[in-house]
């Protein structure tokens, strides 16, 4: 639980940023593994 102490310090200072960006990443980054496969096994 230590990551989340962390977060929670952070979160005040930083604000919703924290919390949107990982949510914005994640899917990217999926969206660019199976963009990636699909071409691969085209």
């Amino acid at each position: 639980m230590k990551i989340w102490k962390l977060v929670e310090a952070h979160h005040e200072k930083l604000g919703v940023g924290l919390f949107v960006m990982p949510c914005l990443l994640v899917p990217m980054i999926v969206m660019g593994v199976v963009y990636g496969l699909v071409l691969l096994f085209q």
